[in-house]
């Protein structure tokens, strides 16, 4: 069932109370940047403590407090034109364009970084595996039935007791499906734990941490533009602009690591 309320909005989809508590973080850094955008949150209604940033609240019934809560929120979207966020993202610039972009595909997610070993049915390795925590999507009936597509594939690995996240169903899906869709640069998922090469302006921060390492980073990620990389050493992320900053970053990052080891030596040693 459609329930379209609005021409566009950002969607959260949180069941559990820390995955709330990450969504009030996450839209209220939304809304310091898109303080008009409508937003849109899809919980369990156990958690007490939403924030006022949601304009809309919608109970899912039957929640699983698993991934699998993702695609059924996604379903419930009130917006004909929807950017979902996962609830570890921390926005940092307007989302404008990726609204945009859906005047020309039904659907966009950034590549996934850690990608699966496990390889489905006849999709070829060339294919994308995508991240599943920033996706911009069109809530027409062939997006729909791509969700509800990725949900079964899902049910089918769980019978056949595959034990994998939820991105390589979503590929299978996405092979399947004769939907328009398009790859996002890392820009719009920065998933700053990995090493990371960016050109423009980072827009959403993506990284299951606290909100001071993602103001660090939000100081740092855009200070300079052009091409830099990210480097994730365990507690505040390292840009590097030259060539000669990498090789310094090396004999940081090795004196970090004998460093934090022999404290964490010691720490197990003292317990």
């Amino acid at each position: 069932m459609n329930n379209i309320e609005s021409e566009q909005g950002i969607l959260y989809v949180a069941t559990g109370k820390q995955y709330v508590l990450e969504a009030n973080i996450s839209v209220g850094s939304l809304k310091k940047v898109m303080p008009d955008v409508k937003t849109c949150l899809v919980t369990d209604g156990a958690s007490k403590t939403l924030s006022s940033g949601y304009d809309n609240v919608i109970i899912l019934s039957n929640p699983s407090f698993s991934y699998k809560d993702k695609i059924s929120g996604m379903l419930l979207s009130p917006y004909k034109r929807t950017i979902f966020l996962d609830t570890d993202t921390y926005v940092i610039e307007p989302l404008g364009d990726l609204f945009n972009l859906l005047e020309y595909v039904d659907f966009a997610a950034a590549m996934e970084y850690g990608r699966s070993a496990f390889s489905a049915d006849r999709v070829p390795e060339s294919f994308p595996d995508l991240n599943t925590g920033v996706i911009s999507f069109m809530n027409i009936e062939e997006v729909r039935d791509l969700l509800d597509r990725w949900r079964i594939i899902n049910e089918e690995f769980d019978k056949a007791e595959i034990k994998i996240h939820d991105q390589p169903a979503l590929r299978k899906a996405l092979w399947e499906s004769k939907i328009r869709f398009s790859v996002l640069p890392p820009e719009y998922n920065a998933i700053f734990r990995y090493p990371l090469t960016l050109m423009n302006k980072a827009k959403i921060l993506h990284a299951r941490t606290n909100i001071k390492i993602f103001k660090d980073a939000e100081k740092k990620i855009n200070n300079k533009l052009g091409k830099r990389l990210t480097m994730w050493n365990g507690y505040t992320i390292d840009v590097l602009m030259r060539r000669k900053d990498l090789s310094r970053y090396s004999i940081r990052g090795i004196l970090r690591f004998i460093i934090f080891r022999t404290f964490a030596e010691l720490n197990r040693f003292i317990k």
